[in-house]
């Protein structure tokens, strides 16, 4: 029974589930002599110096005791794992006991900057924040309305990077004039910095004025070398705009290129002995000046809001604390903070959940945040400590990570793929065993071939495109892009950084595979955007009809893209321009797409509001085109008297059926709108209705159900919520992110 001594934790459900899958299916296949385990047998009688018998036996006894056991079957996300845990010391953390754990960040901090704006005459000096905002945003030509963008700028409550460095924040909370102080302070800085390159400007045109020049007399005059000084006069430090062109390098390397062909010469002693060091010096000023400057601006434009953080997160706190409620994206900190209050933690941490774990696994290592690694470092280095005996038999392996730094996709939730990449500078090289899986047993023999010359290139060209490797060649680079000694050491150390990371890009390729697989790649003009999305569209038809004209299954043929919305608009251009192909896709269909569902949402919202025009004319162009048949214009509907009773069921739109639906609950509603608009008549519209319900449904176990409040979540988030569509024998559509 030595599984219940191992975790094994992954990213994902559906990766959990896998695992499982082939655990249980192996530990079968080997007990039952299955002819697609033999690879497995053959393995572990090498590994174990066992015979065949003796393995069989003891997968029959691991998998009935695992069966028997299945609790004590620890593969889980790395959130369910860390979630067990919490649940387990919520006395120890001050947490209730009745605990309910929600995942939607957006809708908690939608609901807390809600209540603040509901609220604000209580708070003299919020609301006078808030004007001040407003007013600035007014000055700038922006809406005065500034509930969408503080939503979205207090989603940091939820990142990992501000939790963690939250407490460098508590001084600055109790401070009342910090932020009015700090602000003056940014103005001073871009003002100071705008006013010293202004003087440079002056003192440049100066020195040609005192030389007997003018800026006709160089080379392409406002638009050339002199150009660049004029820009700093006017305070255009090239921010937004590069102002250190061709034009500007060339004069930097060479004096004849200072001047017209008829001042060249006259020009060249001026330039080589005082212009050009000039140059240099600024420019290298300018480069060290511009990420501040652009730190103080991004900073300025942010620091409104930034003033509101905490008083998002107080509001956050209070309502979690009314409804019981604990944000997932808690769970790491909270626990965090208690390690590091107990180093020695771990053995408690065991009792509580009720295992003691001597072997831990973690796959998709470099997904894992750093705040994440803390957490689980500190179970990793007492599975080490307390397996000595086990670390010195031959070959033993305590535990296991597992990882790719390339594939590393989960940036936006903290993901840190230097963890990986430097996972020797985390533990000693005695405690270390590093194995790269060399050979490719999946791909095709040409595919491989292929990654292995594009991208061992394409890694050395990005490299070499941020620093050069030959020291010669970083010294030049150094000079030529005037980098100060800071900026060339970040630079140097991203860049070692990348090519250790393709270290191993290179496969094996294995002897048996046969010389298939193909790879295509064609070149698109992209002069406009919007005439490349069409040619890329067309092309990929055009491409995939001449697969299936060659016998290709459409269910054996993925489109990958980028975005979401990318996925959408294939999806779309198939639909149109080539019908007969089913398209499936779970980025591509949202519920927003659906006309049944849109249709109960316009009913909602004339119920929320009955001078809703634009709720009014969709639902009665989306009823008489999906339902009734009819066509019908905006025009015309606008000039009958009375068009929703003239048009759809009196179950709905009489006065008295309006009445009536205001004292449903918002689930009854719902049925009665799809029961009474026919809804059930729409072909094709089965999931959209399921996710749509199912959606209402968890929203309504959280929160009050009131017309309002839903259709505030739905257009908020449940209105992108997609749905797999399609099916069989279909062309998948999916995004990078997705497919990995």
């Amino acid at each position: 029974r030595k599984y219940e001594n191992i975790l094994a934790v992954t990213f994902t459900n559906k990766a959990t589930e896998e695992m499982k899958h082939r655990i249980v299916s192996q530990l079968y296949g080997l007990s039952h002599g299955l002819e697609s385990s033999n690879s497995y047998l053959k393995k572990i009688c090498s590994e174990l110096d066992v015979t065949e018998d003796f393995v069989r036996k003891n997968a029959d006894i691991a998998l009935h005791n695992l069966l028997h056991n299945y609790n004590q079957f620890r593969v889980q996300t790395i959130d369910a794992f860390f979630q067990s845990i919490l649940r387990n010391m919520v006395k120890e953390l001050g947490l209730g006991n009745n605990l309910r754990i929600t995942l939607n960040d957006s809708q908690v901090i939608s609901e807390a900057v809600d209540s603040i704006m509901e609220t604000l005459d209580q708070d003299k000096a919020l609301m006078s924040w808030i004007i001040d905002y407003v007013n600035e945003r007014m000055d700038d030509q922006k809406s005065w309305d500034i509930t969408g963008e503080v939503k979205s700028f207090g989603m940091n409550l939820s990142k990992e990077f501000f939790k963690s460095n939250e407490h460098l924040l508590s001084a600055i909370e109790k401070d009342q004039n910090f932020f009015k102080r700090y602000k003056e302070t940014i103005i001073g800085i871009i003002k100071g910095t705008e006013a010293h390159f202004k003087e440079c400007g002056e003192y440049f045109l100066t020195m040609i004025a005192e030389s007997g020049f003018t800026v006709s007399d160089f080379a392409y005059g406002k638009n050339g070398v002199v150009g660049y000084f004029l820009k700093l006069k006017d305070g255009d430090l090239g921010i937004k705009k590069n102002i250190f062109g061709a034009r500007v390098q060339a004069a930097m390397d060479d004096p004849m290129k200072w001047g017209l062909k008829a001042t060249a010469s006259a020009i060249a002693p001026l330039a080589e002995e005082r212009l050009i060091p000039y140059l240099k010096q600024i420019e290298q000023e300018r480069q060290a000046e511009i990420p501040k400057i652009r730190s103080a601006i991004i900073t300025l434009k942010n620091i409104n809001k930034m003033r509101l953080l905490f008083s998002i997160r107080e509001e956050m706190d209070r309502q979690n604390q009314e409804n019981a409620r604990f944000m997932l994206s808690n769970t790491q900190m909270v626990l965090s903070r208690m390690i590091q209050d107990d180093t020695n933690i771990a053995p408690f941490i065991y009792e509580k959940i009720g295992a003691y774990l001597q072997h831990i696994m973690i796959d998709e290592f470099q997904d894992t945040s750093t705040v994440q690694w803390d957490n689980f470092k500190v179970l990793l280095e007492n599975c080490m400590a307390g397996g000595e005996e086990e670390s010195q038999k031959q070959g033993a392996i305590n535990n296991l990570i597992v990882g790719d730094v390339k594939q590393s996709i989960y940036r936006f939730r903290s993901g840190d793929w230097r963890l990986l990449n430097d996972i020797d500078s985390e533990f000693g090289n005695e405690m270390l065993n590093i194995e790269t899986l060399a050979t490719n047993w999946r791909s095709e023999r040409n595919i491989i071939s292929f990654n292995n010359s594009f991208f061992k290139a394409v890694c050395e060209i990005e490299a070499d495109r941020i620093m050069p490797n030959d020291p010669q060649a970083q010294q030049v680079f150094i000079s030529e892009n005037n980098l100060s000694a800071e900026a060339a050491h970040q630079m140097n150390t991203y860049a070692e950084a990348l090519r250790h990371a393709y270290d191993d890009v290179t496969q094996d390729i294995p002897d048996f595979k046969p010389a298939r697989g193909l790879v295509r790649i064609e070149l698109l003009p992209q002069d406009k955007k919007d005439e490349y999305d069409v040619a890329a569209k067309a092309r990929t038809l055009e491409y995939v009809r001449s697969l299936i004209s060659q016998n290709v299954k459409p269910s054996d043929i993925a489109i990958l893209v980028r975005f979401n919305y990318e996925a959408s608009d294939i999806a779309t251009y198939f639909a149109e321009n080539a019908p007969e192909l089913s398209i499936v896709s779970e980025q591509a269909f949202t519920l927003a797409a659906s006309p049944l569902v849109m249709m109960i949402i316009s009913t909602l919202r004339l119920l929320r509001n009955n001078k809703d025009k634009q709720a009014e004319v969709l639902l009665l162009k989306l009823y008489m085109n999906y339902i009734t048949g009819e066509e019908t214009t905006d025009g015309s509907l606008l000039t009958v008297e009375n068009p929703l009773e003239t048009f759809l069921p009196a179950e709905v739109a009489s006065p008295e059926a309006m009445e009536m639906m205001h004292t449903m609950s918002l689930y009854e509603l719902t049925e009665h709108i799809y029961r009474n608009l026919s809804l059930s008549k729409l072909e094709g519209q089965a999931p959209y209705a399921t996710a749509f319900l199912d959606g209402m449904k968890k929203y309504m176990e959280d929160n009050v159900a009131t017309i309002e409040e839903f259709l505030d979540y739905w257009d908020s988030d449940l209105s992108n919520k997609a749905i797999a569509a399609g099916g069989g024998d279909s062309i998948r559509v999916i995004t990078i992110h997705k497919s990995k």
